[in-house]
Formats: structure tokens, C-alpha cells, sequence
């Protein structure tokens, strides 16, 4: 096993110590236990598509007909927004 070490607050370390002396168990497997639950738990992040959002979108750009064709650019479509 290799060696690795932590920088962490003294409240977290001394309760640690505790925990580790009740369950009697080293400091290094309650360490190991808790870092392999939380890996377990933790999710692998999802890869963004490769491009940016107009490229990914870019089949959906346009799919929607009817509505107001200046929205982005008439300020009375903002006539009490937020209100």
C-alpha cells in the first residue's frame, strides 16, 4: 500500500481518533473505509459533449414554428417580466 498524506482541521483529526479507538480500528482504515464509501457513493461525472452548445443544439435550432419571430430583439417582450 502507498502513503498518503492529509492535511485536515484538528476537530475533524480528534474525532477521528475517537471513532477509530471505539470501533479499534487504526486511523488509516477508518480513513481507508471512509474514502472507499464515499467513492462508492459518489457518482463518476458525465463527460460534456465534445463542441459547444449551438453545435450539440444544433437539430433542435429551429424546430419550433409560430410565436413571436422578433423575441430576442423587441423590448415589449419584456413589458413586466419579473413582476
Amino acid at each position: 500500500m502507498r502513503v498518503v498524506a492529509v492535511k485536515m482541521p484538528e476537530r475533524m483529526l480528534e474525532r477521528a481518533s475517537r471513532l477509530s479507538r471505539h470501533r479499534q480500528i487504526s486511523r488509516s482504515a477508518l480513513f481507508r473505509e471512509a474514502l472507499r464509501r464515499y467513492l462508492i457513493e459518489e457518482r463518476e461525472p458525465v463527460a460534456a459533449p465534445p463542441g459547444s452548445f449551438a453545435e450539440v443544439a444544433r437539430k433542435y435550432i429551429g424546430c419550433v414554428s409560430g410565436g413571436p419571430s422578433d423575441l430576442s430583439w423587441n423590448p415589449k417582450h419584456m413589458t413586466g417580466f419579473g413582476q
